[in-house]
């Protein structure tokens, strides 16, 4: 059977995760044809599936395999359906679905065959209702792609070209198409679409938008937005950023940040690579959300390649990003910004502590070297008289060189990252600013501050005084980003903690077939980031005092039932003695 004639099919839905399927098939009898999965392929032997046919089914219907779900997925409350996948044969130019006798001159008539008579499948499971493919998935006839190919990045998996969009009554428009190498790998194909999933939950001006995923065939294409300009790293280091735009370029990467942590999701790769600025740096964009995850807190894969110097202090001890280490993570963004994108922590001074590398020895001149101070206490009168001796005869004396401010790592922090200051490019940085950044940077991650709290700031205090060049484009972004609660503070749970989230599968009516989940018992409850509730802190106090004066209580009881003897010494006893 040939692709364009499953393509057909409103409910072909290509090449598709698992989660998508979930999300797709809420309800009892759901179903969709999708492309056959390496897995089906290795369990059909030696027959070649044209395609899969899934349908969601009651847990006794279901295998052991179509239970297992991605960790970081959890089911609709209202819904505890399963998924079970059946392959469809091509033999001799008749479809048939394996393990069954019936043939059927097409995909779709098969369908329609089950559909229509309610007839269960061989090992359970009905199809009642097909689900049509999403706006966002589309097929290759969607997408023009110029010849020669115009290649617009490279990296380890994949690469980005460029194309064109069309759609129905739209002129086409120019696209940024972004695909794997690696085909048939599973876990590629999985972080293409949790990076897609991502992409189409948040919205935002300062985003980049997510046009859809051709899921034809592999290998698979991100249809991003297409923007005429670079990545923010490339046009730092080659100085095309005026001082005039970099503080409105940061508070365009803080509003990005705060609206993807205000819908639960935290980026974990925010650095000025993946930042892109239009030419005119009016236009900025956060990009490359192939680490972003939706949830309170993530534990660092091993796999997953962040420099270490971008790393929160938490994550490095722990493993486990927040919304605290994005913050982090932000704020070495902003110092690249000012710093025109040089390696983080250059401008600060080593300490004592740290051993300097080994500095090749020096080849022997002819010049004198300068004899040493600590062994002749008379050189430094001699170089004084000699200074006087050429101020006297108009010889000009080099003026000492200046010394920069940088910031200077104390014992203390030996083996933690050190404080990060912004020392270049100051001109247009805003003095109240300075104190919010560094409160950024706080070692624990409970004491920085939170995004809406500068947003806020920025918006009321600052923006008034600043250079009217400088407000006028902060305020291009400040008018066109989405409200926000001033006194939105991040969330914080408890390793122990388990959370569980709609993900909101499915808008349809539900299934009066799909069997319904009893009510959670107890729902789990999380307090603002440093704040903890009132009745919460009183019972620990009362229980913290308790137990102490239990075990002091307990100690007195022990020392009376059981009394230790004193030992005296010797001269004491006979004194004693002659007393009486």
């Amino acid at each position: 059977m040939e692709m364009t004639t499953l393509t057909s099919l409103p409910y072909f839905h290509g090449t598709i995760d698992t989660r998508e399927c979930r999300e797709m098939l809420p309800d009892l009898g759901d179903f969709l044809i999708r492309n056959p999965t390496n897995e089906m392929v290795k369990s059909g032997g030696s027959r070649t599936f044209a395609c899969i046919l899934t349908t969601a089914v009651t847990p006794d219907q279901a295998s052991d395999n179509s239970k297992m779900l991605p960790k970081d997925y959890s089911l609709r409350l209202e819904c505890t359906t399963r998924l079970k996948s059946y392959g469809i044969i091509l033999e001799n130019g008749v479809y048939s679905l394996l393990g069954t006798p019936e043939t059927y001159q097409s995909v779709e008539e098969l369908c329609n065959s089950y559909t229509s008579s309610r007839k269960a499948f061989p090992q359970g499971g009905m199809a009642l209702r097909p689900v049509a493919r999403r706006p966002w998935q589309l097929l290759l006839s969607d997408i023009e792609f110029p010849v020669p190919e115009v290649v617009l990045g490279s990296g380890e998996f994949g690469k980005v070209i460029k194309g064109k969009l069309l759609r129905h009554g739209i002129p086409p428009i120019d696209v940024a198409l972004k695909c794997a190498t690696a085909e048939n790998h599973a876990e590629i194909i999985s972080e293409m679409f949790t990076e897609a999933r991502a992409m189409r939950a948040l919205m935002h001006p300062n985003i980049i938008r997510l046009e859809g995923v051709v899921v034809e065939k592999l290998p698979l294409y991100l249809v991003i937005e297409f923007l005429e300009g670079s990545s923010l790293l490339d046009a730092l280091r080659k100085k095309k950023v005026n001082n005039i735009y970099r503080f409105p370029i940061c508070m365009a990467v803080l509003y990005a940040v705060l609206w993807m942590h205000m819908q639960n999701y935290i980026h974990r790769d925010i650095a000025a690579r993946n930042v892109m600025i239009s030419h005119d740096c009016r236009t900025v964009k956060l990009i490359d959300f192939g680490l972003a995850k939706h949830g309170l807190q993530f534990t660092l894969d091993v796999a997953t390649k962040i420099p270490l110097k971008r790393l929160a202090p938490e994550v490095q001890k722990t493993k486990i990003f927040s919304a605290k280490s994005d913050t982090w993570a932000l704020a070495i963004c902003f110092w690249e910004i000012y710093h025109d994108g040089a390696p983080i922590y250059s401008n600060v001074i080593p300490s004592l502590d740290s051993k300097p590398p080994a500095a090749p020895s020096p080849a022997p001149s002819a010049t004198p070297t300068t004899p040493d101070t600590s062994k002749n206490s008379n050189v430094k009168g001699k170089q004084a008289t000699q200074t006087r001796k050429r101020a006297k005869k108009g010889i000009a004396v080099p003026a000492p060189k200046p010394v920069v401010e940088a910031p200077k790592p104390t014992s203390k922090d030996k083996g933690e990252p050190p404080e990060l200051v912004i020392t270049q490019n100051v001109e247009f940085l805003p003095e109240k600013f300075v104190p919010r950044f560094k409160m950024m940077t706080e070692k624990k991650a409970r004491k920085r501050i939170e995004l809406a709290e500068i947003a806020n700031v920025v918006e009321k205090e600052i923006l008034p005084t600043l250079p009217e060049m400088v407000r006028t484009e902060l305020k291009y972004h400040v008018d066109r980003r989405p409200p926000f609660d001033p006194n939105f503070k991040v969330q914080f749970v408890n390793n122990n903690s388990v959370v569980t989230q709609p993900t909101g599968a499915g808008t349809l009516p539900g299934n009066p077939l799909t069997p319904q989940a009893a009510p959670a018992a107890v729902t789990p409850t999380f307090t603002p980031s440093g704040t903890t509730p009132a009745k919460l802190k009183t019972t620990t106090r009362r229980r913290s005092k308790s137990t102490a004066k239990n075990s002091k209580s307990d100690l007195a009881q022990s020392s009376t039932s059981a009394p230790e003897k004193k030992t005296v010494p010797e001269k004491q006893k006979t004194s004693r003695r002659r007393g009486k």
